[in-house]
């Protein structure tokens, strides 16, 4: 977790539904900022974590455009 420093786990988030049953989760599963390339690889490194929700995150970026120089 980037917020490690300050304490943060992933586990917070599993375990907030279980305190907050109410709770609603609202998914962000579409990526404007990635190429499918980048996207396909984090999901491959995200998989292995086993704190993380499902997810079914698909690229909305044009591959083809250049983004950065």
């Amino acid at each position: 977790s980037i917020y490690s420093w300050r304490g943060a786990r992933p586990q917070n988030l599993v375990l907030l539904s279980k305190d907050f049953p109410a709770l609603q989760v609202v998914k962000l599963e579409q990526n404007y900022r990635s190429s499918g390339r980048i996207l396909k690889a984090a999901n491959i490194l995200i998989a292995n974590n086993p704190h993380v929700f499902e997810n079914r995150t698909g690229v909305v970026i044009d591959s083809s455009r250049v983004c950065c120089r």
